[in-house]
């Protein structure tokens, strides 16, 4: 109950800090799917610290994609080297995506 409350926070408020917290890859699918909903305000997002792995790429592609307002997204110190590394990639260079900063 508490992540779903943290969760609604981070909708409704624009910068959103999970950072130093093991996180995880699961979790990083929830935030996902709130990234996705119009009504999402985010513009920065960190997630630095937080266990993710390449596994996270292949969820934060598509929602860094679908979210309007997020500029800049902070992932440093998780393990993102593998096969869906890629997936990231792909979503930063797409023309829906308007992140302009990521560390």
């Amino acid at each position: 109950m508490h992540f779903l409350y943290m969760l609604l926070k981070c909708i409704l408020f624009t910068p959103c800090r999970i950072a130093n917290n093991k996180f995880g890859d699961d979790a990083v699918k929830f935030l996902c799917s709130a990234l996705k909903h119009p009504e999402c305000k985010i513009h920065t997002l960190n997630l630095a610290m937080t266990g993710l792995t390449d596994l996270a790429c292949s969820y934060l592609g598509p929602a860094i994609s679908a979210n309007k307002s997020l500029r800049k997204l902070l992932l440093p110190y998780n393990r993102l080297d593998g096969p869906h590394f890629g997936d990231l990639m792909t979503a930063l260079s797409s023309p829906p995506c308007k992140l302009e900063e990521l560390e």
